[in-house]
């Protein structure tokens, strides 16, 4: 594993939001809940995580984000154990890639919810 540290938390500034993403959709609502951490206007730490919602209960079907110096996706599925996808390692100085990967999976699951969830249900 890499070395990639991030500053301490006094020093950066940290954003919680979440985002509808099923736009009006009866049957189904997804939303991407999103927290960053920032220091001097770089992204060194991010979650992603995309929640379905039906009937009542809201489900985790994706997550990724950083830690263990590695950026990685956790995929849950219905009827099986998660899977753990290691995307990059990382190390001391590579916020660039960080925020890369942050972009990356953000336009992911703005673009492939829909595939998330059916995947997820066993489709």
């Amino acid at each position: 594993m890499g070395d990639y540290q991030l500053p301490p938390e006094h020093v950066c500034d940290a954003s919680q939001e979440t985002f509808d993403l099923s736009f009006g959709t009866a049957h189904q609502r997804a939303s991407l809940f999103q927290r960053l951490l920032i220091y001097k206007g770089r992204i060194y730490d991010f979650c992603l995580i995309l929640y379905y919602e039906h009937d009542g209960q809201r489900y985790e079907i994706e997550r990724t984000d950083c830690c263990h110096s590695e950026v990685h996706k956790h995929r849950k599925y219905i009827d099986r154990p998660e899977d753990r996808v290691v995307l990059a390692p990382l190390s001391e100085g590579q916020q660039a890639l960080v925020e890369d990967e942050y972009d990356r999976a953000y336009e992911y699951y703005l673009d492939s919810w829909e595939q998330c969830v059916a995947r997820w249900k066993g489709n």
